[in-house]
C-alpha cells in the first residue's frame, strides 16, 4: 500500500477516509435541496408572488449560479465541487419546468437551452468554491472572482435589457426595483474579491478578471436572451 494525497492506495483501488465520503454525499443532498430550492422559487415567481422584486429574482441567472458556488464552498474536493454545482442547477432547472407543466403550461424549445447553460455553469461555479476552502491562503484568483463576475455580468445585463437610460422614475416607480437589484449587484461584485484574497497585490488581478469575464458574461447573457426569444 502507498500513500498518494492523503488517500489509501491498494492497487488500482482507493480507499478514502470514511468522513470524506460522507461529507461527499452531504455536499450532493445540500446540492440537491438547493436546487429544489431554486426551481420551486422561480416556479412561484412566475404570477405566484406579488410583486416586482420576486419576479425579476426569480428570471435572473445570478441567483442560481451564487447557490451552485455556495454548495460547491462545502465540497471536500475539486471534483466533488464541480459534481455538486452542477446538480445544484440541473435539479432546479428540472424542477422548474416540474413546476411549469403542473400547472398546465406547455414546455418550449427552453428547456434544452437551460439543461445545457446549467450543465456548463453550475460545474464552473461550483469548481470555483471548491477552490476556495482548499487553498484557503492562495486561492485562485479566477476562483475567487467567479461570483463577483456574474453579479456584474448580471448587473451590466440589466441595464442593457431594461434600458435603464429611458426610465421615468416620476411616472414608473416601480422602476425603482431594478435600479435596486443593479446597485446591489454592483455592490457584491465589488465587496465579494477582498472575502477570498487576503493578499492586496493579489486583489488587483482578481478585480481585472471580475470585469474581463463580467463583460463578456453579459455579452453572453444578452446573447441567450435573444436565442430563448428567438426559439
Amino acid at each position: 500500500p502507498t500513500e498518494r494525497g492523503g488517500d489509501r492506495v491498494t492497487g488500482a483501488r482507493t480507499n478514502r477516509p470514511p468522513s470524506a465520503i460522507t461529507s461527499g454525499y452531504r455536499v450532493l443532498l445540500v446540492a440537491t435541496m438547493t436546487g429544489v430550492a431554486l426551481g420551486t422559487f422561480s416556479v412561484l415567481a412566475d404570477g405566484l408572488l406579488p410583486g416586482r422584486l420576486f419576479v425579476t429574482l426569480g428570471n435572473l441567472a445570478a441567483p442560481w449560479g451564487l447557490a451552485a458556488f455556495l454548495v460547491g464552498l462545502r465540497a471536500p474536493s475539486l471534483r466533488q465541487g464541480a459534481l455538486a454545482g452542477g446538480l445544484t442547477l440541473v435539479v432546479g432547472v428540472a424542477t422548474y419546468y416540474l413546476g411549469v407543466v403542473l400547472r398546465g403550461y406547455v414546455v418550449g424549445g427552453t428547456t434544452l437551452v437551460w439543461t445545457v447553460v446549467a450543465a456548463v455553469a453550475g460545474p464552473i461555479m461550483g469548481l470555483s468554491g471548491a477552490a476556495i476552502p482548499s487553498r484557503s491562503v492562495r486561492p485562485p484568483v479566477v476562483a475567487a472572482a467567479a461570483p463577483s463576475a456574474m453579479l456584474l455580468a448580471e448587473a451590466i445585463f440589466l441595464v442593457v435589457d431594461r434600458r435603464v437610460w429611458l426610465y421615468d422614475l416620476g411616472a414608473e416607480p416601480y422602476r425603482l426595483v431594478d435600479l435596486g437589484l443593479i446597485a446591489a449587484f454592483l455592490l457584491g461584485a465589488v465587496a465579494l474579491p477582498p472575502l477570498f484574497v487576503k493578499e492586496r497585490r493579489r486583489r488587483a488581478g482578481a478585480y481585472l478578471v471580475v470585469a474581463t469575464v463580467g463583460v463578456c458574461g453579459a455579452l453572453g447573457f444578452v446573447l441567450l436572451s435573444r436565442l430563448i426569444a428567438s426559439s
